[in-house]
């Protein structure tokens, strides 16, 4: 809002419902030849270049890709969840791990917002960046297993 002014906020702010509508067949289609795992790869890496150009947002051009680049991110986890849910479960633990991995999304949210309303200076950008880092190292050992590995772990773990 400080570097481009107001009237940019509502047309950054429509990119992440446009984009999605825009992208999903294509975004679909790369996810079937490329595969989930490596999209979910692209997902983490795109945001945290999307965050750390936001971190320079005094920069009218920076501001511009990085909110792109973020809702380019949110298009790709957007899509691509429902298929990964299908890759992931089966009939029987469908429902659980689908409320749970909204749970844990709507948890983030949550955060997210308690987080920019303590920390009210660029250093938010370096925080966001390392949670992504983090949550990127908590699920790495799990892309070494097959869908079909994580989706017998997930069988026996959630009944």
């Amino acid at each position: 809002k400080e570097t481009l002014g107001i009237q940019y906020v509502g047309v950054f702010s429509s990119l992440f419902y446009i984009l999605p509508i825009v992208l999903s067949y294509f975004i679909g289609v790369l996810s079937d030849k490329i595969g989930r795992k490596k999209m979910v790869i692209y997902k983490y890496l795109i945001s945290i270049v999307a965050l750390i150009l936001l971190y320079f947002h005094e920069i009218s051009l920076l501001l511009i890709i990085g909110v792109i680049l973020l809702a380019l991110s949110s298009s790709i986890a957007l899509i691509i969840m429902s298929p990964l849910f299908g890759d992931l479960t089966t009939k029987r633990n469908l429902e659980v791990v689908t409320a749970l991995f909204w749970l844990v999304q709507q948890i983030g949210v949550v955060m997210s917002l308690l987080l920019s309303s303590i920390i009210k200076t660029k250093i938010i950008y370096l925080v966001l960046i390392m949670v992504i880092l983090a949550s990127l190292i908590i699920i790495l050992p799990l892309f070494r297993l097959s869908f079909k590995e994580i989706r017998l772990k997930l069988a026996k773990e959630i009944k």
